[in-house]
């Protein structure tokens, strides 16, 4: 007689082949721990009930409050626990019919719920929730020029040294250059009357040279949806403006004038939607103020320069002078009631003028292209603005300019942002999977504001409807976008997108009457800026309607890139955050280190799972963006729903099977579960425990493809649940490597709510947490085939012994023994006084608290060798 002692450290093994003695071909409701069965906890019942309909989105948890939020069809909803007792907020927010949320994430008191259409925005703000929209809040706001002409006091100006008599008169030709000597002679006496000039200008805040202007929101952690860089034109041509009312001539040698310095002086002001306004305020928590921006002047004007020139009147103009040619600038109309118009050339063929040095066209044009830096003038908070105002700009800073505070330029911040994945780290929300839908920027934002025209001496009021039409070239397919109608006079000269890939614009013009034009305009990629621009001194209108692409969309679709927002900033993804992950398309990212919301700088902590394999990203310490992008493995995950952070680890699933990710190691972790599953329904013998057999409906590997997985974090399990009703689930311990399955309750959602993982089943909220229960909780083990040493020999058990530690009187174990001759038609052994069999197999049936363990069998038994003789 020999003694057989069978340990049950095993879980479930699904091998054909026969296996360890201890092995399992089923576990349910009892785990491997120890090298013992113990009874596995169910999640601990919070108390919390949803109604019928109602499905657990996300746990928005801080330090200073937990709210849950929830979904009633396509309805987002939020309750709070005081008392025990559920309170809901005063918040409901539906989504659009064709709608739906997938999952949310939240970075403080911003939550961001992640839908098939767009990234929602929600801030808890006073006791409630408050719906900030889709992305920030679009301003739009319309820069203008209100103002007059000025003259400087009568300047004698001296050419005694000038030396050059005019030639003979000649209608076709009335422009005449100084020689050097009176060239010196008038620059150093009007040069700096001009400059005083500038800066006299300069001390109220005004503007006689040209510039850019943009806006930008400021936040707490920087600057983000700026305007695009809009050129204002106070005076164009010839700058300053210098008629001369009497000249003196000794012979035909001119050798003195009496000029006065004359510009346009303009103010910036602004135009803004009431609306506009009273949105943006609902982003008060986040937008401080509205700053504003501007380029060094851009001027004709050369400082400095010797190369004085004057004209005579004529019948004919001079190619040779570039007159003053007036600019953009509000001349008529008080306060907000201005009209805006072009003021009209300022130089005239009647009038004697000096002609102050000047740039040629071409290279003040190359000035203009060049334009990428822009200070900061003034701060608007959100509390000053106003539906118009002006833009009040101290002296001293218009003085200094080049020493203000700079902005970095944009990226696409205004664009709305579908994501598929989402993942938080570091403060940061890093999204991939994307869509981005670009901002059609109303006309009326991207141009000098004008409404009106020039007649004559007169201004007056009159304006046309416009639209514009953008075509961006990007990741080889081409979006269009069509802006809202403006109502304004002209567009200007300048245009800009801020899209380099932008490369034509069309332009929709419709007078009073209803006849529209249209502008065919290319766009020229920005040298400096990301952005794409069109410059020229007029737009060609023709009544043909330009065609778009049939096959244009109104998104960008890139499927390989991560994008990581700024610290604490989930609505402003910048440049720099953005990370390009292999050639296909990204399924998934998690991090695997800790869950820790600060500090954490793994070697490898975000991990982007792709069809062409898993990539690992590193953090660079110093910014807190991602510095490199390599390879890690060529697996494939096959279902993005199951990856999962743990500790400091990644689980996923494969065609093969669940694997876990650490480091650049990939281990298959359900090897043990390949093979077919057990018929359950041979053991199903006791009615008090035939609820715990549940037939599989498909293999594991197929179940893996749909599935959800919660992660235990009090004990170090996986709870792998198909995506049906079914009362069934596998279970993985992380401590012992092996599976188990548990009866009992099915999910709807799963919600990492670190260190607790939230689960809604039916209607009750549970959590997945570290509890001392009472309760007694039935389980059923079945061995695997039991071969002893000698799988081919007949055998016969006299004596069976089960090793079981029980600390409650009510816990009690019972088993059944089935054997078998072929290993596949199995009968139940009523007494070991029987035959002897080939094969065995014990069930056990326990009824053990959580603090109970199962330890093994011990057996004693004789062989019944078929070569002895008996």
């Amino acid at each position: 007689m020999e003694r057989k002692n069978v340990s049950l450290s095993y879980g479930i093994h699904r091998s054909p082949s026969i296996g360890a003695d201890g092995e399992l071909s089923e576990c349910v409701n009892l785990i491997p721990k120890n090298g013992e069965l113990t009874s596995v906890l169910p999640p601990k019942d919070t108390g919390i009930m949803l109604d019928e309909g109602e499905l657990l989105l996300f746990v928005h948890n801080t330090s200073k409050y937990k709210n849950y939020i929830y979904a009633v069809g396509n309805t987002i909803k939020a309750f709070r626990i005081t008392d025990g007792e559920r309170e809901d907020f005063p918040f409901a927010h539906a989504l659009e019919n064709d709608e739906s949320i997938s999952h949310m994430q939240s970075i403080g008191n911003t939550l961001i719920g992640i839908t098939n259409k767009s990234l929602q925005y929600f801030l808890f703000k006073d006791n409630t929730y408050r719906y900030l929209g889709n992305k920030g809040p679009e301003l739009d706001m319309s820069f203008g020029l209100y103002g007059y002409l000025y003259e400087s006091e009568e300047i004698t100006v001296d050419i005694s040294k000038n030396f050059l008599p005019e030639p003979a008169d000649n209608p076709l030709f009335n422009m005449f250059t100084f020689p050097v000597e009176a060239q010196q002679q008038i620059s150093e006496q009007l040069s700096p009357k001009i400059n005083e000039f500038i800066n006299y200008i300069k001390s109220f805040g005004n503007f006689t040279e040209s510039f850019f202007v943009r806006y930008a929101y400021r936040t707490i952690n920087g600057y983000y949806m700026q305007s695009t860089p809009i050129l204002m034109t106070p005076n164009s041509g010839r700058f300053p403006y210098l008629p001369c009312s009497t000249q003196r001539y000794e012979g035909n040698i001119l050798k003195e004038v009496k000029t006065r310095i004359t510009a346009y002086v303009g103010r910036l002001d602004y135009r803004v939607d009431k609306e506009a306004i009273d949105v943006l305020r609902q982003w008060s928590d986040i937008i401080q103020s509205v700053d504003i921006f501007i380029s060094e002047p851009v001027s004709y004007y050369v400082q400095d320069s010797r190369n004085y020139v004057y004209k005579k009147p004529s019948s004919f103009g001079s190619i040779e002078f570039i007159g003053a040619r007036g600019g953009i600038l509000s001349v008529g109309g008080t306060d907000a009631d201005k009209i805006y118009a072009r003021t009209g050339n300022l130089s005239k063929n009647t009038d004697f003028e000096l002609g102050a040095p000047a740039l040629s066209e071409s290279d003040y044009n190359e000035l203009v292209k060049r334009v990428s830096v822009f200070r900061k003038v003034r701060s608007i908070s959100l509390d000053e603005l106003k539906a118009y105002d002006d833009i009040e700009i101290d002296a001293e800073i218009l003085q200094n300019l080049n020493v203000q505070e700079a902005l970095p330029d944009d990226y696409n911040s205004h664009e709305k942002i579908k994501c598929n994945f989402s993942f938080i780290y570091n403060s940061r929300l890093n999204i991939a999977g994307i869509n981005r839908y670009p901002y059609a920027f109303p006309p009326k934002a991207v141009v000098n504001y004008t409404n009106g025209e020039k007649s004559g001496n007169e201004t007056v009021r009159k304006t046309y409807s416009y639209k514009i039409t953008v075509l961006i070239r990007d990741t080889g397919s081409i979006t269009a976008i069509t802006s809202a109608a403006s109502i304004l006079n002209n567009l200007g000269e300048w245009i800009y997108y801020p899209n380099p890939n932008a490369y034509r614009m069309i332009i929709e013009k419709t007078d009073s009457a209803g006849g529209t034009l249209y502008a065919d305009l290319q766009l020229t990629k920005h040298e400096f800026l990301n952005g794409a621009y069109y410059y020229n001194t007029g737009m060609d209108f023709t009544g043909k309607k330009p065609e778009i692409p049939t096959d244009a969309t109104d998104y960008i679709h890139e499927p390989n890139k991560i994008y990581t927002s700024e610290v604490g900033n989930p609505f402003f993804f910048p440049l720099s955050g953005i990370n390009t992950v292999g050639t296909g398309n990204i399924l998934g990212i998690s991090s695997a280190t800790k869950a820790l919301s600060q500090g954490q700088f793994g070697q490898f902590p975000l991990y982007a799972f792709s069809t062409d394999g898993i990539w690992a990203m590193e953090v660079n310490p110093e910014t807190g963006l991602y510095s490199s992008v390599q390879p890690v493995s060529r697996d494939v995950c096959n279902n993005p729903a199951s990856i999962t952070q743990i500790d400091a680890a990644i689980v996923f699933t494969t065609d093969r099977g669940l694997k876990l990710l650490q480091g650049s190691d990939v281990v298959l972790l359900s090897s043990s579960m390949e093979g077919h599953n057990t018929d359950e329904g041979i053991f199903n013998i006791s009615d008090e425990f035939s609820p715990l057999f549940v037939n599989d409906t498909e293999q594991f590997v197929e179940m893996l493809r749909s599935c959800l997985i919660a992660y235990d974090y009090a004990h170090s399990m996986l709870h792998i649940f198909p995506n049906d009703e079914a009362q069934k689930h596998y279970i993985f311990s992380l401590e012992s490597n092996e599976f188990a399955s548990y009866v009992g309750y099915n999910i709807r959602t799963v919600i990492n709510n670190y260190p607790q993982t939230i689960v809604q089943s039916g209607n009750k909220v549970l959590s997945y947490d570290n509890y001392v229960s009472e309760d007694i909780y039935k389980g059923v083990a079945v061995t695997r085939e039991l071969a002893f040493d000698d799988p081919f020999c007949m055998k016969i058990i006299h004596d069976l012994r089960v090793m079981s530690y029980r600390t409650k009187e009510k816990s009690r174990i019972r088993i059944a023994i089935f054997v078998s001759n072929d290993g596949q038609k199995w009968f139940q052994l009523h007494s070991l006084r029987q035959h002897s069999f080939r094969f065995y197999r014990i069930a056990f049936f326990t009824e053990m608290s959580d603090t109970d363990t199962l330890s093994g069998v011990s057996m004693m038994f004789d062989y019944r060798r078929n070569n002895k003789l008996r």
